[in-house]
């Protein structure tokens, strides 16, 4: 699968000044026990897995483990605690989709 990536008009960069962003964004199917979401994602080729904010996991339904937990830290960013859950993902792009 190949996705382009998506221009958006911002108001002015912090980076470059310029008032355009390109963002690698993809559609995503996200599916938990109870509901399922359509939305747009960041697209990580380099990540371990997904992650999703815990009102998302929530309104679909994801299986939760309160039990396995770990710290996540972004480039300047205060820590944020993950908790482990289950869903199926599914990417497409138009003419094929996998699942995981």
């Amino acid at each position: 699968m190949r996705f382009p990536y998506q221009h958006y008009e911002i108001p002015i960069s912090p980076v470059d000044g310029s008032t355009d962003l390109y963002r690698p964004e993809i559609p995503l199917h996200l599916i938990g026990e109870s509901d399922e979401l359509f939305l747009f994602g960041l697209l990580d080729t380099g990540a371990d897995g997904v992650v999703i904010g815990r009102g998302i996991a929530e309104t679909i339904g994801a299986t939760l483990d309160e039990n396995v937990r770990w710290t996540l830290r972004g480039l300047n960013s205060s820590p944020v605690e993950a908790i482990l859950g289950l869903i199926d993902v599914e990417v497409m792009d138009g003419r094929e989709s996998a699942t995981w």
